[in-house]
């Protein structure tokens, strides 16, 4: 007996050792691997080692930083954010951290957060021509006005010459519906600086608007004078030429920007054009290289994108295997299992699709995709409530997000939509395009649960894509029009749910 326990206590020293190791020293190690970890371009163990080293330290706001930093370069934009905001509360009078997650507010319509934060920096810097102007988005958003037009009228007195103060002064006048005060302050903008491409891009964006395609081309073209490299610039002149049908010059800058990125990012959206071209080798070529490269953030998606194509082409072991593949090197990755949960519900195994679906959630409670594929698997299984109780969870956790086009028919929205408050204008679609959500909750609304006339029929998911949509129409091709809505319209709607079972019946979906 006595044996067993000093066998015991030996065994427990090294653990005991560990707990009583002093703290500081503890996280300064994890630290220093997690450095070691960013240079070698190991990113995901990098936000390991840095999250054990705010464990032993967790207001160790520079640490914060560069998590936040490391989750943004691995794409997870959620948690870089989280971790910025936490940084800039234990760093209280780090004016520029204050900036940064103050502007990271503003991305996620926290107007009244960051406000607050340009209220901090401004209480020390009374004339910061960055606060005011952050102040001023926040003021807008709250649509308090005239406060953000004395703000930003603040910071021009404070620096004439800079573009932004013009440009945020021309994109609240338009707010406010003074369509000649937002031009006149978007060419001051380009008079304050002409070499400025954002002054250039603002000036476009706003003749694009009124209507002027002339003025917003020139305005572009110009932008690409002054910098032809400039990822934006290039990026929005390619989508300004492939949304007036002019493709050759849209892939042109289309190919200029994903040289621009850095990255195999561009590469990505290239691809997507592509696909949307109906050009599948073309798009294959790009993802294969994405996948098989050192990013493994952009690798995985890629990855993920060719289960995609080889689910639509019919080629379901395949799509199954890319999954597996992401799943065995990242097991908590949500979009690989939401893709996991979408092919095992198609082969009938509802069970393992709802326990794939439900680690998802349980991985990335923010993911918009995991949410949107639960609710298709509860769905499936007839659970009509869960199911819109997980289709409300992206529309109000990640407003704008909408989810890729599917093969799903159409329904109208209720008449009556009182008796769930709130829950169907939440999901409404926010692109020109037909959205799997509202078709979902039709199907929700038209299954028993929600109609008790309508027959419980199931169907197949049709897709296992990636929830953004690329920013131009998809094909009116007829070989598409199965898995979308052809020529980017929003589809047709009948007046009842029995006209959309008659349809599917005869398209034998």
């Amino acid at each position: 007996m006595h044996r067993i326990a000093l066998a015991l206590l030996l065994l427990a020293l090294p653990v005991l050792g560990a707990c009583g190791k002093d703290p500081i020293a503890a996280r300064d190690e994890f630290e220093r691997r997690g450095d070691a970890y960013v240079a070698a371009g190991q990113l995901h163990e990098a936000i390991i080692e840095y999250r054990n080293a705010l464990q032993h330290d967790p207001l160790a706001g520079a640490i914060r930083v560069k998590l936040a930093d490391t989750y943004r370069e691995v794409g997870d934009r959620d948690n870089a954010a989280l971790e910025l905001v936490r940084a800039a509360d234990a760093l209280p009078d780090d004016l520029a951290l204050q900036l940064r997650a103050g502007n990271t507010l503003l991305l996620y319509g926290r107007f009244e957060d960051a406000v607050a934060r340009a209220d901090r920096v401004l209480s020390a810097e009374p004339s910061n021509v960055d606060a005011l102007i952050l102040r001023a988005h926040g003021l807008a958003g709250l649509r308090r006005l005239d406060e953000a037009i004395a703000d930003i009228e603040s910071a021009v007195d404070n620096d004439p010459d800079r573009a932004a103060s013009y440009i945020t002064l021309g994109s609240i006048q338009l707010v406010r519906g003074d369509r000649e005060q937002a031009a006149r302050a978007f060419e001051q903008a380009v008079a304050a600086a002409p070499s400025s491409v954002q002054a250039r891009l603002a000036l476009a964006n706003y003749r694009l608007a009124s209507g002027d395609q002339a003025g917003a081309e020139a305005e572009l073209r110009r932008a690409l004078e002054i910098a032809p490299g400039h990822l934006l610039a290039n990026r929005a002149l390619a989508y300004f030429y492939i949304g007036a049908g002019r493709h050759e010059e849209g892939e042109r800058y289309l190919k200029a920007a994903a040289d621009a990125a850095g990255d195999a990012s561009g590469e990505l959206t290239l691809a997507e054009y592509y696909l949307a071209r109906g050009r599948t080798d073309d798009a294959r070529a790009l993802l294969e290289r994405v996948a098989a490269g050192d990013a493994a953030d952009l690798a995985t998606k890629a990855a993920l994108r060719l289960a995609t194509l080889d689910f639509r082409d019919g080629r379901a072991d395949a799509a199954a295997r890319r999954v597996d593949d992401v799943l065995a090197r990242y097991p908590s990755n949500a979009a690989a299992l939401a893709a996991k949960a979408e092919l095992l519900a198609a082969d009938g195994d509802l069970d393992g699709a709802l326990a794939a679906v439900e680690r998802a959630v349980a991985s990335d409670r923010s993911s918009a995709l995991a949410h949107y594929a639960a609710g298709k698997v509860r769905l499936l299984r007839g659970e009509s409530a869960d199911a819109v109780d997980r289709l409300t969870a992206p529309s109000s956790s990640t407003p704008g997000w909408c989810p890729r086009a599917s093969s799903w028919r159409p329904c109208t929205w209720p008449q009556d939509a009182s008796k769930k408050p709130g829950r169907w204008p939440r999901a409404r679609w926010r692109s020109p395009h037909s959205p799997p959500t509202r078709s979902c909750f039709s199907r929700v609304r038209c299954s028993p649960a929600g109609n008790p006339r309508a027959p419980n029929r199931s169907f197949a998911i049709s897709s296992v894509g990636s929830p953004h949509p690329p920013p131009w129409p998809r094909p009116s091709a007829g070989s598409s029009s199965r898995r979308g809505v052809p020529s980017g319209r929003a589809p047709p709607s009948s007046g009842r749910c029995g006209s959309m079972r008659e349809r599917s019946s005869r398209s034998g979906t």
